[in-house]
């Protein structure tokens, strides 16, 4: 999944149109593609990690 940051504030970013309160705020409010250049690569990341683990039975 592809995720764009819409509007980024002080307390809250926006990311693929879903707001998301941020606590504690930004110190100083986050360059919009920076932001979301590193957000996608974190979750890139992420997915990577989870998916190299053994498969995790459903309850």
């Amino acid at each position: 999944m592809h995720y764009t940051i819409d509007e980024i504030g002080e307390d809250y970013v926006v990311v693929n149109g879903e707001r998301i309160e941020v606590d504690p705020p930004f110190e100083s409010v986050p360059d919009k593609q920076d932001y979301e250049t590193w957000l996608n690569e974190v979750m890139a990341d992420a997915v990577k990690t989870i998916g190299s683990r053994a498969k995790v039975s459903a309850l």
